[in-house]
């Protein structure tokens, strides 16, 4: 909630700043890894799930910085 009204309170030009939709993801990411579970409700024994995310982030990161390279 609270990455949430963070957003609400940058403006349009703010937003396009690479550093604040980088920290926007991160925060995402940090969020639904550790409390995704609590948050999303699913059930993942195993960290299936955790595995997928942390990949995913990792191949945006990756995909991010050879798109700017």
């Amino acid at each position: 909630m609270a990455l949430l009204a963070t957003m609400a309170l940058l403006s349009p030009d703010q937003m396009r700043e690479p550093w604040v939709m980088s920290g926007v993801a991160l925060a995402m990411f940090v969020g639904l890894f550790a409390w995704g579970q609590q948050i999303v409700g699913y059930d993942d024994p195993h960290g299936h799930v955790q595995i997928a995310l942390l990949m995913t982030f990792s191949f945006g990161l990756l995909i991010g910085y050879r798109a700017r390279a």
